[in-house]
């Protein structure tokens, strides 16, 4: 039987990491660990270093487990989706066989729930992206799920008619990614006190209205 090495070399976002091969145990203690400091305490200014201590494990383990702080704030964020109710009904959303209308306001509704519970791990990952190659990479993925989801959805519509005439479905999974985007949520129910429930039903009532076929202007 051939043993598991200690290391192996591991390709991320066009970077090399030599990576720690580690137990679920000890993985999701530090993920706990992180989760506790930089959302639960909204400490956004969390070092790896403090993360290790919290999690019992060396700086060094924490590296090489997840290749850097943009690794795990992007394992932070797949593991929340997960776990999240409002992340499963996105998921079911993009699933469904309707004709998208429906979905799409799951969808919308959903993303707007799920963002509380992200935002200090998208906010960190946002920052640090004009710097890090490896964070854009991680932000890049992270907006890349949320697009394809608004455009299977859309794509459905388009197929069953319910679009309006001059919008595709392309080109209304962009818009309805940048109108509920994780920079605009903040700016409204962030920095200029918007409930979370007002800014769904704003951006939805827009995109509803912009959107689909027979929706009032």
């Amino acid at each position: 039987m051939h043993s598991i090495p200690a290391y192996f070399t591991h390709v991320k976002y066009g970077l090399v990491y030599a990576c720690k091969v580690i137990s679920s145990e000890t993985r999701e203690r530090i993920l706990d660990a992180a989760w506790t400091l930089l959302v639960k305490q909204g400490r956004l200014d969390v070092g790896m270093s403090e993360i290790a201590a919290a999690a019992d494990v060396s700086r060094q383990t924490l590296h090489l487990a997840f290749g850097g702080r943009a690794g795990l704030l992007l394992e932070m964020a797949r593991r929340a989706d997960k776990r999240s109710h409002a992340g499963q009904r996105m998921r079911d959303a993009v699933l469904a066989k309707d004709d998208g209308v429906a979905s799409f306001k799951i969808y919308v509704e959903a993303w707007v729930e799920h963002l509380p519970e992200i935002y200090p791990v998208g906010a960190l990952l946002s920052a640090a992206r004009d710097t890090d190659p490896a964070a854009r990479a991680a932000w890049e993925d992270r907006m890349e799920i949320l697009r394809s989801g608004f455009a299977r959805i859309l794509r459905r519509a388009e197929a069953a008619g319910r679009l309006r005439a001059n919008v595709g479905a392309v080109a209304a999974g962009d818009l309805a990614w940048s109108m509920t985007h994780l920079d605009v949520w903040r700016h409204l129910v962030v920095e200029r006190g918007w409930a979370p429930e007002d800014f769904a039903a704003t951006q939805l009532g827009i995109l509803t209205r912009e959107l689909f076929a027979g929706a009032r202007r």
